[in-house]
């Protein structure tokens, strides 16, 4: 709908300063004679003489002789008669009511502007027209089917209404009104009300030419983005089925404005929005599926299944989620069907192949020849003389008792060893390509009165470790019914099953024990023939294979023989039930009420039968004299178990209003309540068989003489329980106005109790709250931009919340057996903090969107700034209290604060139109947070590691390291600065270092990030490619380590280019070995800043080309579309800033893995 403000512009004039005594008597004299030109104004007279003329044109030759302005609908006035009217000098008052006579508007004069509006009916006319009135009812989609919600319906002249979230609507009427639908971005449709009018089923075809329409869903409610004043990225389902994966999260990389993944993590804390919003607390973002809060495990939800997701932002989008919307929200919504739809059966397959790993990638190892090298100087300088006489017998690795031998043949031996690489071995037996096919079946329809969703799904991966897989099972129904007339009825069931097989732990896990980490790189796991050979592990080899001739079990460690032997399953079943009611009281004015359960239980079983090192290793290690085993013959079972009983209700009122075509109020309040219980247990079971199901007691209270030595031990007792609770009972009310779409007002406040927060807490219930602004520039009169029809300014402000579960405002500790005493004991956890409250961050969004002509360029730009308060902290404990937590006399407090700041562009080009289509998606992200008040001063030593303490004045996690000086020239020891001077102190370094020692290198979390992703398509063929880039953050590089070489047998290539003589210091950074282990020489070498490295890179994430088949024509064909894809995902890095040719998003200790390119095959069927 359109609107006219029409305003007489005046002259300006350049006033010389020697005017300004006269303006400013003049001034006074204006304001004195006011009053006296206000009353001229009313007296000036209007002349009149038309027939049939246009109420436009009348309205506007009385603008013309009144000076007046002018605010009126356009609607309002195409939809009035043809006006008749001759008067001469009359009143502006007396020209409006005779221009006005026959037509059903009035006016009203305000301060110099008449505004024209639909006259009220008097009680008569009311009366009548009740009496007279049809109710128009219908539901307005788009040319698939989808509803589409909150597409105006207006009876010209007259009232009007809005569709609801199934696009429909109910309007009353009278027998030959024209009524118009109208919905942004698509042609309106215009019918005639008839008596016995049936039900409108409106369907609406797109326009090119007009502003596109975006629906978001703040998980409350579901709204027109254009009318809102907050910050949405919505994520349709075509960007979502652009990439292939099991889950719905990865999905989200580099196609999400805001949104970056910190790949160093492995579960959800490794994504974030608009950087961090916490210190010490879960940054990860609330998760809402199907308007409530997601408990269970993200891998249960079948992608194929979700229809959008919308990413909240800000505090206007977020706030009405409270307490838990701090990290910023992301919405899904799954699939659903559609009223009067034919039944259409989806299928989607897909084949996705991945490449073996590259285990030589990683810099992190070193090669035997030198590996050998440095045992043979260790055994010449007698390291290993201790454990070679050691009673315990700790491991020694086969050169070490080669090296004993001294004879020709050993040293042969040896030379051979130098030419093996356990990663050959690792590579070819244990690693695979990995293979995931994915299937999912859905069948969908509705009637006027019902609809369905109904679909299956099925992922079985066949991961890239030998032996281990996963497979899910997915069922999903969905069910909406209309009983009867403004009654809703939902009802909704998921399901999922998965089976997880982990019995290869892969290279990283595989060692050789006694504290060793790493296997020695000379290892070999089979012989020429495949078949499993021994390594050292806890124990020499000399020992572990005569050990039955000392009458234990075979003691041999065979890692290729322990995959096959391995059993460790662990399943789930998840179950969600939904129940919805919903009943429109009047049009526009609705309650509702929801109810959700979810029921997850995993269970985990790791059965080590007695084959399996590890029950031979427990056995021989506790058996006694006379062949007395306290730990039985048979298998040790481990189990875990949980379960996750979820409740959610909600009651809530939705209001929907559009009044006199201008002012459009929603709004939403209610309350609702979540109680979530999680019960988890971990038992093991001794002497476990199988088969019979049965298992043997053990005696856990006796010290037993272990073997080989004399040390003593008891028997490990596995028997853990944990029972957790979370309820939160919530109140909330969110309202959106908007003015002739163009002005917008929200406001929105919620308040949450929480039995993780303290009394004093949930007895203030001071509430989180938003407000926000928007205002549509280009609908303004005086705005002619013509190349950009649709310019939209936004501002917000509010408070969102955040908790940390793993918190409370109460005593809690863990109860435990004594192994002392065998009695009931309990540690303290958490001492109690009454007032214990949520951490709140206050957030301004500042936001322009825009649309040049014909869609070319659209986007958003926005800015923004954060202000964390309350935030949990460390804070000191006085130890008299008693309590010791976390070995530390510190405690968690809300007594810290953070700020943040950021910007946010979106960018969509349609580049180049006609037979070849090229369009871009651009999303460039600036996010930076800073610490502004933390009370717990860390130990320097937590500085280096990769999640550094908070420190102020910085980043949450930062990069520190020591101000590097260069080797020395004589010795090639490294050199750090120390109270501003060069060292070699290396315990001074490690004992007395203080803060002013560190350089801040920069954020280890990248503030600048992004991606572009190019779309071209030719008539059926689409490729498209997403690069995505990282920009301003750093990292360290791992290196040599001389005491984890000596110690852990850890090594890294770049011992090959270590100091080895005087003049080495100008062509290398790499100290010199060191045969004596010093560990505070080598932590001052690995925390240098030579070793700090810019993360800065750009890579190739993924690549997908796609086929769509033309429509058949043949109506009884079944197959109604079909689009045939190919998808590359992890396609590598095309630049990075450091120059060691790292990937700066993985670590590199010996665990890390490239990650692999993955190669998918799919199509999407119609039927």
């Amino acid at each position: 709908m359109n609107f006219n403000a029409i305003r007489i512009s005046g002259a300006h004039f350049h006033v010389p300063r020697k005017f300004f005594l006269v303006m400013r008597i003049t001034t006074v004299l204006l304001l004195i004679s006011v009053l006296t030109v206000s009353a001229a104004s009313y007296a000036q007279k209007i002349t009149l003489n038309e027939k049939r003329a246009s109420l436009k044109d009348v309205l506007a030759k009385i603008r013309q002789q009144s000076g007046y302005d002018f605010i009126y609908s356009n609607d309002m006035l195409d939809a009035a008669g043809p006006v008749s009217v001759k008067v001469s000098n009359v009143a502006l008052e007396d020209a409006l009511k005779a221009s006005l006579a026959d037509q059903q508007l009035t006016y009203d004069i305000q301060d110099g502007t008449v505004i024209i509006k639909v006259k009220e009916k008097t009680v008569v006319d009311k009366v009548k027209a009740v009496l007279a009135a049809i109710d128009v009812t219908g539901r307005v989609t788009d040319s698939t089917g989808t509803p589409l919600i909150g597409a105006t319906v207006v009876i010209k002249g007259s009232s009007a209404s809005i569709t609801n979230n199934q696009g429909e609507f109910t309007i009353k009427a009278q027998p030959e009104e024209q009524v118009t639908v109208t919905f942004i971005g698509y042609q309106p449709y215009t019918f005639v009300v008839t008596n016995n009018l049936p039900f409108q089923n409106i369907v609406l075809h797109a326009s090119f030419n007009k502003l596109s329409e975006v629906i978001v869903s703040s998980g409350y409610e579901q709204l027109n983005k254009s009318h809102t004043t907050g910050s949405y990225a919505e994520l349709n389902k075509a960007l979502l089925e652009r990439s292939v994966s099991t889950d719905i999260i990865p999905r989200l990389n580099g196609i999400t404005p805001a949104l970056v993944f910190d790949n160093r993590a492995t579960d959800r804390q490794n994504l974030s929005i608009r950087g961090r919003s916490t210190i010490l607390s879960d940054n990860a973002p609330l998760i809402v599926l199907d308007n409530f809060p997601y408990d269970g495990d993200l891998h249960n939800i079948n992608p194929n299944d979700v229809e959008s997701i919308t990413v909240l932002k800000d505090a206007a989008s977020a706030a009405i989620w409270g307490a838990r919307a701090g990290n910023g929200v992301i919405v899904i919504i799954t699939k659903r069907g559609k009223f009067n739809q034919l039944s259409r059966v989806d299928f989607n397959s897909n084949l996705t192949i991945g490449g073996k790993p590259d285990l030589f990638y990683n810099p992190a190892f070193l090669n035997s020849s030198d590996f050998i090298e440095v045992e043979k100087k260790l055994y010449a300088a007698g390291f290993y003389a201790a454990d070679i006489g050691a009673d315990n017998k700790p491991v020694l690795s086969p050169v070490v008792e080669l090296l004993q031998l001294g004879t020709p043949a050993a040293n042969a031996q040896i030379e051979k060893l130098k030419s093996y690489d356990v990663r050959d071995d690792f590579e070819k037996y244990f690693y695979r390509k990995s293979v995931l096919q994915q299937y999912s079946l859905a069948l969908t329809g509705g009637g006027e009165k019902y609809n369905f969703y109904i679909s299956g799904g099925y992922d079985a991966n066949r991961a890239n470790l030998v032996g281990n897989s996963d497979d899910r099972y997915t069922l999903n129904l969905q069910n909406s019914l209309n009983p009867f007339k403004n009654l809703s009825i939902g009802l909704g069931i998921n399901y999922t099953a998965t089976k997880n097989t982990s019995d290869n732990p892969g290279m990283s896990a595989i060692n050789s024990g006694s504290g060793k980490n790493v296997l020695y790189p000379y290892a070999q796991l089979a012989d020429a023939n495949g078949n499993a050979l021994s390594i050292a592990k806890d124990y020499p080899l000399s020992y572990t294979n005569n050990a039955t001739t000392l009458g234990f079990l075979n003691w041999q460690y065979k890692p290729l023989d322990e995959i096959n032997l391995a059993n460790n399953v662990t399943g789930l079943k998840d179950v969600r039930l939904k129940f919805s009611l919903k009943y429109i009281i009047i049009p526009g004015f609705s309650a509702e009420s929801i109810y959700q359960y979810q029921n997850a239980n995993q269970t985990g079983d790791f059965l080590f039968s007695q084959d399996t090192y590890f029950t031979r290793n427990l056995i021989n290690q506790y058996k006694q004299a006379g062949n007395q085993y306290p730990v039985p013959l048979g298998g040790i079972l481990n189990t875990t178990r949980s379960a996750l009983n979820s409740q959610s209700g909600r009651f809530q009122l939705n209001y929907n209003k559009l009044f006199t075509g201008l002012h459009h109020l929603t709004a939403v309040a209610g309350a609702e309540i979540r109680n979530i219980h999680a019960l988890s247990s971990n038992n093991r079971l001794y002497g476990y068989d199988a088969d019979l199901l049965l298992n043997q007691p053990v005696d856990y209270l006796t010290y037993f003489t272990l073997n080989p030595g004399t040390n003593s031990g008891k028997i490990p007792y596995i028997a853990t329980q944990s029972d957790l609770t979370d309820r939160y009972v919530s109140e909330y009310i969110n309202a959106n106005y908007n003015y002739a779409e163009k002005y917008y007002l929200s406001a929105s406040a919620r308040k949450d109790a929480s039995n993780l927060f303290g009394v004093n807490t949930n007895q203030k219930g001071i509430p989180l709250y938003s407000a926000g602004v928007g205002w549509q520039i280009s609908k303004e009169n005086f705005y002619h931009l013509d190349w950009l029809p649709y310019l939209k300014l936004r501002a917000s402000y509010g408070y969102t919340g955040n908790v940390n579960k793993s918190i409370t405002a109460y005593t809690t500790a863990g109860y435990m057996t004594s192994l002392l005493t065998g009695l009931p004991s309990a540690m303290i956890a958490t001492p109690p903090n009454p007032d214990l409250r949520w951490e709140k961050v206050g957030t301004l969004n500042l936001g322009l969107d825009f649309e040049t002509r014909n869609k070319r360029i659209s986007g958003s730009l926005e800015y923004y700034t954060k202000k964390g308060t309350d935030q949990l902290g460390s804070a000191p404990l006085d130890p008299t209290t008693g309590y010791f937590i976390d070995t530390r006399y510190s405690y968690s407090i809300n007594g810290a604060s953070i700020r943040g700041k950021g910007i946010d562009i979106e960018l969509n080009t349609i580049n180049t139109r006609g037979k070849v289509k090229w369009e871009s998606r651009i999303l460039f992200s600036y996010a930076l947070d800073e610490v502004t008040k933390y009370q717990y001063e860390s130990p320097l030593s937590d500085y280096f590691s990769p999640d550094s303490p908070p420190l102020v004045g910085r980043p949450v996690l930062g990069i520190y390291s020591y101000k590097w000086a260069g080797l020395d020239h004589a010795t090639g020891d490294p050199i750090v600065y120390l109270n501003g001077v060069p060292s070699k102190d290396y315990t001074a370094i490690a004992t007395t270092a203080t803060m002013n020692d560190l350089i801040y290198n920069g954020p280890a979390i990248p503030p600048y990030f992004g991606s572009v992703l190019n779309t071209i398509s030719y008539k059926n063929f689409t490729v498209s490619a997403n690069v995505i880039y990282k920009f301003g953050y750093y990292f360290h590089r791992s290196s040599i380590s001389y005491s984890d070489l000596i110690y852990n047998w850890q090594g890294h290539q770049d011992f090959t280019e270590r100091w080895q003589k005087p003049g080495d210091e100008q062509t290398t950074n790499v100290p010199s070995l060191s045969l004596s282990g010093d560990v505070n020489r080598d932590l001052a070498y690995s925390r240098s800043s030579i070793l700090v490295e810019k993360g800065d890179n750009i890579r190739l994430q993924d690549l997908q080309v796609a086929y769509t088949l033309p429509r058949f024509k043949n109506i009884n064909f079944p197959i109604k579309g079909l689009t045939v894809y190919g998808y590359a995902n992890n396609l590598g890095i095309i630049w990075r800033a450091n120059k060691h040719g790292l990937d700066p998003d993985y670590f590199y200790n010996y665990s890390a893995i490239k990650p692999v390119k993955n190669f998918s095959i799919g199509f999407r069927a119609q039927f």
